[in-house]
């Protein structure tokens, strides 16, 4: 599976214009880059629901405001997949 994932990235990288070859290149790095640390984002609010869980119900407030602005942002990011000006556009559709 790596080496097909590799094989791909390759692909993509083979495919950029010549004189873009280090533009794709530090493209292909920041989505790498950029997967990590959503990874680590989503890793980080599951321990803090477990923690919250060993906390009292009025002591979990500030969990529910971190997950609040989670849920918002996910939800415009992924609007941005509607096609409407606002929310901005997705490249690929």
């Amino acid at each position: 599976m790596l080496d097909e994932q590799t094989a791909m990235l390759d692909a993509a990288l083979a495919a950029a214009p010549h004189g873009k070859k280090r533009a794709g290149e530090d493209y292909v790095f920041l989505l790498l880059f950029e997967q990590r640390q959503g990874a680590i984002c989503f890793a980080a609010a599951a321990a803090g629901a477990v923690y919250g869980l060993t906390l009292g119900i009025v002591k979990r407030e500030a969990l529910h405001f971190v997950f609040g602005v989670i849920a918002v942002l996910m939800t415009l990011v992924n609007a941005n997949q509607t096609c409407l000006p606002f929310f901005g556009n997705h490249p690929k559709i």
